[in-house]
């Protein structure tokens, strides 16, 4: 954590009129929450929304989450980023955008004129959306993490989750390979890096929106490939189980989010195809 920054976040509570013991806690808690996962260096309500998916699918109560809301909303006047959020709520089928198949198709077949970068990229959004990991997960990734011959990367998770084992295919293992041989260097251990350091979760999610961008979809960010992966091997008939365990959900009922969504397709699909009853020739 910035320590600058925090003593700029004390004098700041200090002129607001901020009690003493409001203070105090608050300099405690924004790194507490920094440890958590959330970029409080550079924080967006995009940011914070996907960091209360995350840790909603790894255990954390409700409440407790809307208990973290009123710090970040007053860490957010203080950094002066707008910030809307009021109270979190539990995810449902309305809440989520789905990506449809042939844009995905579009997004994977994306290219970029450096031949570095382009490696790079198409190995961020091939992994993205094959295994579903969240891009938390996808800048920890070591190669040491990368099981070739299994085609498995391990998953090292934070507090209140289980690490975990995801399948890769091969395609995807195939464009790592060919992107490790010409990778940045600047952290031996990343799998993926800028000329300077690992590579960060803001650069990957403008990495994610630009790429959205060019295949019409303005809003795209780096969940939504999860969100894609899940519904997609739920329709491909892959076991409830096997994808919270891929998915890394704590509670089965986060997955099964994504098997109504196939089920609502299903229905939709019947009723556009279904001509005989259209017909109501059943008296």
């Amino acid at each position: 954590m910035n320590e600058k920054l925090l003593a700029e976040y004390r004098r700041w509570m200090v002129g607001q009129g901020f009690s003493w013991s409001t203070i105090r806690h608050s300099l405690t808690f924004i790194p507490y929450l920094e440890r958590k996962g959330l970029d409080m260096d550079h924080i967006t309500e995009e940011k914070v929304l996907d960091f209360f998916i995350q840790v909603r699918e790894q255990g954390t109560k409700l409440g407790t989450i809307n208990g973290w809301v009123k710090q970040i909303k007053r860490w957010a006047r203080f950094r002066d980023v707008p910030m809307n959020i009021r109270r979190y709520r539990a995810y449902t089928l309305r809440d989520i955008r789905y990506i449809p198949d042939e844009k995905v198709q579009q997004l994977l077949s994306l290219t970029w004129p450096d031949y570095v970068q382009n490696l790079r990229n198409r190995s961020i959004l091939m992994v993205l959306f094959s295994t579903g990991i969240r891009v938390s997960e996808l800048v920890s990734l070591n190669w040491g993490d990368v099981e070739w011959d299994r085609r498995l990367v391990f998953i090292r998770a934070g507090k209140g989750n289980k690490s975990r084992k995801v399948p890769v295919p091969f395609s995807v293992t195939k464009l790592l390979k060919e992107y490790r041989e010409v990778q940045a260097k600047s952290d031996p251990h990343a799998v993926f890096t800028t000329k300077k350091s690992r590579i960060t979760d803001a650069t990957v999610r403008k990495i994610v929106k630009e790429a959205g961008k060019r295949v019409g979809l303005p809003w795209l960010h780096p969940h939504a490939a999860r969100h894609w992966r899940a519904k997609n091997l739920l329709q491909q008939g892959v076991n409830l189980n096997v994808v919270q365990k891929i998915l890394g959900h704590s509670n089965i009922k986060t997955t099964s989010i994504y098997l109504e969504a196939s089920y609502q397709e299903v229905v939709l699909d019947v009723d556009e195809k279904d001509r005989f009853f259209k017909k109501e020739v059943v008296k």
